[in-house]
């Protein structure tokens, strides 16, 4: 039976490269927080090979490698975290993931600050909604450790941490999710990463303390051995891709 699963996902993997109208197709996941700058990139990718047409599926890191663990035709899969194509990879289900971009952790409110947040310490006020995105999204993980850097801080309040858990109003299915809910109102605070909140003028960022904000690094592996996937996560690496990275705000990758 396993074997018959994997020759499924390979076949599923094979179907994903194949061509449409005499083009290349080429499935990329990508994690929801790199929509915009993706559909530029995809657009610049595909002047310079016209004979390929990539196409992008957006959503939570978390939900991608689910979808892909369970035989969804993929080419490359760009996680806004490290774990997760390490765990495809180590699955045999990817190849060697790569560094291509970084981000920083931010706080944002909307624009009207209905609850007139100035600084962190006002998330700690009684009745505050902080939105965030569900336990799984890579965004969840960098938000908690940003959280702890404010909590570990001389003139922080305590039990910040605690209280900053305690305040979260709902949880969302990804990082771009939780952004629309706060251009909305629906709640008076989030976590985000930095490309988020300088995407839309609808929110406004709230200036963190030196040091307190967690950076993300966001890994990319092709799928299931396709050379199409392959080429272009290499290309997201070259120096013409990480202009356009970033021009939306992404950190260099760290280094190999």
């Amino acid at each position: 039976m396993r074997t018959r699963v994997g020759m499924a996902v390979v076949l599923l993997g094979l179907l994903a490269a194949c061509t449409l109208g005499g083009k290349a197709h080429v499935n990329v996941l990508a994690a929801a927080s790199l929509q915009d700058v993706l559909t530029e990139l995809i657009s610049h990718y595909e002047a310079a090979h016209p004979d390929v047409d990539v196409v992008p599926a957006f959503d939570a890191t978390s939900t991608l490698r689910t979808q892909i663990e369970e035989g969804a035709p993929a080419d490359v899969f760009l996680a806004a975290d490290t774990a997760s194509p390490k765990a495809l990879a180590d699955a045999g289900l990817a190849g060697t993931p790569v560094h291509f971009a970084g981000n920083v952790v931010t706080l944002i409110v909307p624009k009207t600050n209905p609850a007139h947040i100035q600084s962190w310490i006002d998330l700690l006020t009684p009745g505050v909604a902080i939105i965030a995105a569900g336990e799984t999204v890579p965004i969840t993980k960098y938000a908690e450790q940003t959280i702890a850097n404010l909590a570990g801080l001389p003139d922080a309040p305590e039990n910040a941490a605690a209280t900053l858990d305690a305040a979260v109003a709902s949880r969302e299915e990804n990082v771009r999710s939780v952004l629309t809910k706060l251009e909305l109102g629906q709640g008076d605070a989030a976590f985000v990463y930095l490309t988020d909140a300088t995407s839309s003028t609808e929110v406004t960022q709230v200036v963190l303390p030196d040091g307190a904000a967690a950076t993300a690094t966001y890994d990319g592996a092709a799928v299931n051995g396709s050379s199409g996937g392959q080429a272009f996560l290499d290309w997201l690496r070259t120096d013409e891709a990480q202009a356009v990275f970033a021009d939306y705000g992404f950190t260099p990758p760290p280094g190999p």
